[in-house]
């Protein structure tokens, strides 16, 4: 059981990933962060627009 571990990791880790991302950005939705962050110049990668 212990041995199978890494396998079961790289199948959940994706998917726990994008249930994450998909939490946030709708936290951040909900709290008009994103557009204000949109507004700012910051994209969804979190770099500077103008840079």
């Amino acid at each position: 059981m212990a041995l199978r571990l890494p396998n079961h990791l790289y199948e959940l880790l994706p998917i726990a990933v994008l249930i994450g991302t998909i939490f946030v950005m709708a936290r951040l939705a909900q709290s008009s962060e994103y557009t204000i962050l949109r507004t700012s110049g910051l994209g969804p990668g979190g770099r500077c627009a103008r840079c």
